[in-house]
Order: C-alpha cells, then structure tokens, then sequence
C-alpha cells in the first residue's frame, strides 16, 4: 500500500503565512507540521511508499521530506501548479496508481484512527466522510445513501439542502479500483474543462460511470482541513488532536 498526498497549491488564503512556507510545512503543533503529521502516520501504520505531489516552493518540501528515514519517499513536480486545480498533481501521479494507495490532501490533518479505520475497510473505494450540523458553500459535500453505505455525489455545488456530510480529502483504493481511478482521470484530461476542476471531480465520474463508492464515517472532531489563520489555531486547541505531542 502507498500513500499519495497532494501539496501542490500555494496556499494563498493563508497568505501571508504561506508567502515563504509551503502550506503543508506550516506548523500546527508542538513544531509538527502538516506534512510531517501525514508522513509519520503512514510510516507508524505499515504505507510502503509515499509520493507527495508538489509544486510552489517545490524545493523547501523536497528538503524537508530528506530528513525522513525509513521509507520511500518520492516527490513529482506539478509544473502547472498556479495554472490548474488539484485534478493536474492526481493526473502527474497516475503511474503510481496500478496498485493499492490511499490519496489524501496536503492539508488535511487526521487522526490515527481515520486512517486505521479506511485501512482496515473491506471497499475497494472508499471515501472519509464526516457528518456535520452545518455546511458551507466551501465544503466538499456527498449525497449518501445510507442504506447502502454508498456515496452517490460529490460536489462543492450540492445544495446545502441536499448535503448528508463532507469529504474530509482522504480516499482508499484497492484491487482493481486503482486503474479504475487512473483510466477515468486519463479519460477525463481529454477535455480541456477538466484542467480546471477539483480532484474529487474523477470520483463524481466514477460514480456517474456505474461503479461503487463507499463511504467510511469519521467523528468531526478528529480532523481537520487547513485554509484559514483560524483553522492552525483550532489545530492547536483541539485536545483530541493532541496526539502531535506524542510523535
């Protein structure tokens, strides 16, 4: 199993913090950083590989990712970084995807157990998800079917009225889903909209395409997506996330 972590984006709604620092080398707890986080709990849990897909001030991660031992870690610049969406860095890393991975976003801070919990899943796709009171047009929202433990949409333009939960930014492929992942992004770069639109656009194919999407249901307070100042500071007053303090 390997891990893809995409960290390509420069960050600019934090901005001025990330004028200098790559989003995921922002510091989020007891000198923890985003990046660090991720790679440690796949080290501790078993991931083979990690490749992080980068891009704006490319060279601070990759100097930064030399200090790991331990396991592979390879980097795969996204020379369209400030022209395209996250969908261009999941296209680059497409040959890496022929076996089992999980995928995740460089800004998305978890807990261990989220990511026990999707390796321990029995899907072959499987989406993080987690309920919430409210959501906003910035949320990654699902259509679920609950019934069935299915997702049957993704999408920011939901409608809020429509939402049953958020995806957090974190996936599980295995078996045959991986090429099934990897066929669908290379089918959809043939139109030239596609450059443009978010990752999870290829899961929102997939499902259109026929085949099954499952959902894992995560507790809210066990992770968090960095965007905003507010965000790191909630990072840092989360006691369920206190867990940095022990890595």
């Amino acid at each position: 199993m390997r891990a893809i972590i995409v960290a390509a984006g420069k960050g600019e709604r934090l901005y001025p913090l990330t004028k200098d620092t790559p989003k995921c080398l922002l510091k989020i707890a007891n000198k923890q950083c985003i990046l660090g986080n991720q790679v440690n709990l796949f080290k501790e849990n078993g991931i083979d590989e990690i490749i992080v897909v980068v891009g704006y001030l490319a060279h601070k991660i990759e100097e930064y990712l030399e200090s790991f031992t331990g396991i592979q870690i390879v980097t795969v610049f996204n020379p369209f970084y400030n022209l395209s969406n996250s969908i261009v860095s999941c296209w680059l890393a497409r040959e890496y995807m022929n076996d089992d991975f999980l995928l995740i976003n460089g800004d998305t801070v978890i807990h261990r157990t989220i990511l026990q919990d999707l390796l321990r899943s029995k899907y072959d796709i499987c989406l993080a998800v987690c309920e919430k009171n409210e959501y906003d047009d910035d949320d990654m929202k699902v259509i679920l079917d609950h019934d069935n433990n299915v997702v049957k949409d993704v999408s920011k333009g939901i409608p809020v009225s429509h939402t049953d939960g958020e995806s957090i930014g974190f996936f599980k492929f295995k078996n045959d889903a991986g090429l099934i992942y990897k066929e669908t992004i290379e089918k959809m770069f043939r139109e030239e909209k596609n450059l443009h639109i978010f990752h999870h656009n290829v899961i929102r194919r997939i499902i259109h395409d026929g085949h099954i999407v499952k959902y894992h249901l995560v507790d809210n307070a066990l992770w968090e997506e960095v965007d905003f100042n507010l965000d790191i500071e909630l990072l840092r007053r989360n006691t369920n996330l206190s867990f940095f303090d022990k890595q």
